[in-house]
């Protein structure tokens, strides 16, 4: 019978449920207005389906529009309506507010939506934002998971603000923060320092992932009561290349040396193998302080390491070529730089540190002739910028 077929409230939050799927938000639009033209009045289920809808597809005008239309359909937005629409605009400020509006209507939006607003805070460098949408997140008692504190901690690296992801690690690693901490949370917490050149925070933040048997190894003092390990397993996550490299980044940039020594020996103890990243940075880092000697057997074990199986690149050449050159040493920097060409050796992105610093070497040596024909070759192979 034909009345049979007269759509009702419950067929057309299926097509629009159904259209938001596949992110058709005009279709949803179109099919929410003509049900108010057949007199159908769309409950919070369809208002919904089409906000998420419009959300999806970045139409937050739209999705914004549709928080007003439930109210002057007599509903009330709830936790999904807001959950819909928080992000859409693509605005941290705009996706603040909403949480605010739904804070004040005593709804518990979920972690979820709280995500998405700390996510425009980090890409906008919002750190303050950030820190406060998680603080209201904990006073909501929102379960947020590692990843929530994770996108917090990089809006604070983002904003140079490495005093506060330290702040956010050690809240973590209280026993009702409200989150865990995990590797990568470690992680960022040493990016923000290393960021800032405080390297000493970033070696620390590191010691306190390592076992203790190894604190020995690096000369310091083993805790008192080695925590059980259900608290290891909730608090101290293992190392992993990451945290190792970023430990190894921020001694290089100071030329911490020793320390860059002691944690490229650590990694064993944790079953990370080194990469070129690793290598690199600290070979670097003995460069920098005029070691050359070391820097120099770092390299020739890297060559003789038939373990760690990694290609030789030019970055390795470069930083121990630059070690040479920093340590007055020009023949060994020029013999490098042979060994580098004869074996077609790529050269790094960005400009080749390895012409320049055996060039830089030869003129401290007194070996102009060497160092104009080096800078003409550089030249002839694309190694430095023509003039």
């Amino acid at each position: 019978r034909a009345s049979d077929l007269t759509p009702d409230v419950f067929t057309l939050a299926a097509v629009l449920r159904a259209h938001a799927g596949v992110h058709l938000w005009r279709e949803t639009l179109c099919w929410l207005e003509e049900a108010r033209l057949m007199e159908l009045s769309p409950d919070l289920v369809c208002f919904n389906a089409t906000a998420a809808a419009c959300s999806k597809a970045g139409a937050w005008v739209a999705a914004l529009a549709l928080l007003q239309d439930i109210r002057d359909a007599g509903l009330q937005p709830d936790v999904v309506s807001y959950g819909s629409v928080v992000g859409a605009p693509r605005q941290w400020r705009l996706s603040m507010a909403l949480l605010e509006e739904a804070w004040l209507c005593r709804l518990a939006l979920n972690q979820q939506s709280y995500g998405v607003a700390l996510a425009e805070c980090k890409e906008s460098s919002q750190w303050r934002a950030a820190l406060a949408l998680l603080q209201q997140a904990l006073t909501a008692r929102v379960d947020l998971d590692a990843l929530a504190l994770n996108v917090a901690m990089s809006a604070c690296e983002s904003g140079s603000s490495w005093e506060s992801a330290i702040a956010l690690l050690q809240q973590a690693q209280g026993a009702n923060s409200g989150f865990v901490a995990d590797v990568a949370s470690f992680n960022t917490a040493m990016l923000a320092c290393k960021g800032a050149h405080e390297w000493r925070h970033a070696i620390a933040i590191l010691l306190l992932m390592l076992r203790p048997e190894f604190l020995e190894v690096l000369g310091l003092p083993s805790p008192k009561e080695e925590p059980s390990s259900q608290q290891r397993e909730r608090s101290l996550p293992r190392p992993d290349l990451i945290s190792f490299n970023t430990a190894l980044g921020a001694c290089d940039d100071i030329g911490a040396w020793k320390a860059a020594l002691a944690l490229f020996g650590a990694m064993p103890y944790h079953s990370v193998v080194p990469d070129t990243c690793t290598y690199v940075a600290t070979i670097s880092s003995m460069g920098r302080s005029s070691h050359w000697q070391s820097a120099l057997a770092l390299f020739a074990g890297r060559i003789a390491s038939v373990e760690h199986d990694l290609e030789l690149t030019g970055y390795h050449y470069r930083a121990a070529i630059t070690a040479c050159y920093r340590g007055l040493q020009w023949d060994h920097a020029l013999a490098l730089l042979t060994e580098m060409r004869v074996a077609k050796v790529p050269i790094p992105s960005g400009g080749d540190g390895a012409y320049i610093s055996t060039i830089l070497a030869a003129q401290q040596a007194g070996r102009l002739k060497l160092a104009a024909a080096l800078y003409s070759e550089a030249l002839a192979v694309g190694a430095l910028p023509a003039r």
